[in-house]
């Protein structure tokens, strides 16, 4: 299906450069504002607060321009936040101009996204369709951190920023295949509270990215542990990409041969162990299976959760209110990812930064409650 290898494509490119931003962006920003938490990932705290407070405000906005259409205009603001990053050492306005242009990106990303996976996917193959998504991102993203930490040590941030605007440049061209879906918002979201399969398929994925945006403090521990040479910093993650990459082929067959919510709940098991090893890495050989372990972890995990998720969220089968649920779900799930930063920022500054990832040790019993 075309549409359905467009969507992919132009879906894959985006988190490509979402991940490289809160990877090599974030790194740089902490290298550069002296080593501080509160000016690298307490700026993503405040573009994750910006956003749940535009997006009820721009969903009936974003309905009407379509769902490409809004797509796009997410790419140019991010295009734009990534311009900001060039000048974020000369002057905190640019930082303030990165953190508004960030947060608008997410407002008109998220909402078409949804409606396009809905669309393209079905609940009988979406293990076997996540499964193809998932991994044309691990093989796309597998030489990104390579070339974004040989960019940034050759060419400082303006070869990362040129990097990063090519790929959103790539993706622009495979969104614009895309059907423009258009929709009629109400803004009736506190009517969903009592959905209980939406609020299931919330609960699962704030336990999902908030474990997932965690690693924002791990990344940065690599960082630290290689003296904030990017270069070095790549080339680890680059390693780890394709040591992960092959195991995640077979995972969407699997997905749908096996029961999805006992998958989630293998989570309680391996998720803490992957944050334990993670807490005993010191070395780049100890950092680099640690790190392989919580990715092949995470592949699991977010075909597994995705795919649940998205059963859930769609189940009663009211596409009239789907607009509305997914405003509910990002509120949802962005609070969760709010709280857990600011609780690892905290233990971070306060304990050392291995304190945060305890973090994700009691997250990870979260997926009890599914």
């Amino acid at each position: 299906m075309k549409k359905f290898t467009y969507f992919t494509i132009a879906n894959s490119i985006f988190f490509l450069v979402f991940t490289l931003i809160n990877t090599f962006g974030i790194a740089y920003l902490y290298s550069i504002r002296n080593d501080s938490l509160y000016f690298s990932v307490g700026l993503l705290v405040v573009v994750r607060v910006l956003y749940i407070l535009l997006l009820p405000l721009l969903a009936k906005y974003i309905g009407i321009l379509g769902s490409k259409t809004s797509i796009i205009i997410s790419l140019l603001f991010l295009l734009i936040s990534n311009i900001f990053l060039i000048f974020a050492e000369t002057s905190y306005i640019y930082l303030a101009f990165w953190v508004l242009a960030n947060s608008l990106a997410y407002v008109f990303y998220f909402v078409p996204i949804f409606l396009y996976t809905s669309k393209y996917t079905s609940s009988e193959t979406r293990g076997i369709q996540f499964g193809k998504i998932y991994s044309l991102v691990i093989f796309v993203t597998a030489f990104a951190p390579y070339l974004s930490g040989a960019m940034i040590s050759n060419y400082s941030i303006q070869g990362f920023v040129v990097l990063l605007i090519l790929l959103i440049s790539v993706s622009i061209l495979f969104v614009n295949k895309l059907q423009n879906i258009k929709f009629v918002y109400s803004g009736e979201i506190h009517k969903l509270r009592l959905n209980k399969s939406l609020v299931r398929g919330s609960w699962i994925e704030s336990c999902h990215y908030s474990t997932r945006n965690l690693s924002i403090f791990w990344t940065l521990f690599i960082f630290v542990s290689f003296n904030e040479n990017f270069e070095n910093f790549g080339i680890l993650l680059t390693a780890i990409t394709l040591f992960s990459a092959f195991l995640n082929l077979l995972l969407g067959k699997y997905l749908n041969k096996h029961n999805r919510k006992d998958l989630v709940k293998t989570q309680i098991i391996f998720s803490p162990f992957s944050w334990i090893f993670r807490i005993l890495a010191f070395n780049p050989i100890s950092i680099f299976f640690a790190d392989a372990f919580h990715s092949l972890n995470g592949f699991i995990r977010e075909s597994a959760v995705e795919t649940t998720a998205y059963d859930l969220i769609t189940r009663d089968g009211h596409q009239e209110i789907l607009d509305e649920k997914i405003v509910y779900r990002e509120i949802v799930i962005n609070i969760a990812i709010i709280i857990t930063l600011v609780s690892g920022i905290w233990l971070a500054t306060t304990f050392g930064i291995k304190s945060s990832f305890i973090l994700g040790i009691i997250i990870s019993f979260g997926y009890l409650l599914i």
